[in-house]
Parts: structure tokens; sequence; C-alpha cells
């Protein structure tokens, strides 16, 4: 639902600010279970929880999906067809950090795919 949410949030944005305005409030009853009267303040309290759900998904979601088994189909259906060679992501890791061989293939190709997703992920 908060992706839902997000996702329908984006949309506001190219609509004209009378239209997004009305569908600002029906968004707020809809997710948010709030009458809003005013355009304005609608969109106000649907930014407000979208940058809450977004921190959320990013924060608690996002790790544990990271960390599940659910995540091995995407990640090699993301990388299907993909060389059979390593393609090194050293730009994307700390220069004075040495990968070590053994994690190599794994932490590069994690890397590269991690890109593709506006969230920003740690690994230590």
């Amino acid at each position: 639902l908060q992706l839902e949410m997000y996702m329908n949030a984006k949309q506001l944005e190219a609509l004209p600010e009378e239209q997004a305005a009305a569908a600002a409030i029906q968004m707020c009853a809809n997710y948010l279970g709030i009458q809003a009267a005013i355009g304005e303040a609608a969109l106000g309290s649907l930014n407000t929880q979208v940058e809450q759900s977004m921190t959320a998904l990013a924060l608690e979601a996002l790790p544990k999906f990271v960390q599940s088994k659910a995540c091995i189909p995407i990640l090699e259906k993301m990388l299907e067809g993909s060389d059979d060679n390593m393609k090194r992501a050293d730009d994307l890791l700390w220069a004075d950090y040495k990968v070590p061989d053994d994690v190599a293939g794994w932490l590069h190709s994690f890397v590269s795919v991690a890109m593709t997703y506006p969230a920003c992920i740690v690994i230590s």
C-alpha cells in the first residue's frame, strides 16, 4: 500500500495544479483516512506521508527483502543473459576497500544491480 501510494503521488506532479489538488484530496481519503477540504493541505499531508513511507520502505522493507529467499529469483532474472565474465564495479565501492576474491563475484554483481534502485544500500 505504501509503494502504491508513492507511485500514485508521483503521478500528481505531472497534473495541472487544480487536478493535482483534487486528486490529492481523494488520495488522502483513500490512503490516509482523512478528509482534507483544501487541495494544498491534502498535497502537504500526502507528501509528508509519502516521505515517511519511503523512509520506512528503505530502512525496513528493502533490507528484509534483500535478505530473503524471495530476492534470489529477481536477482537471477536481472542478471539473466549477462556475460559469464564478472563485470567489476570498483567505481561504486569505497576506493580503499580491497574486495576479497571469494566474494568479488557476488559483491560486484550485487552493487551493479543495486545501482538500478533509488535507495542507498550499505554493506558492512
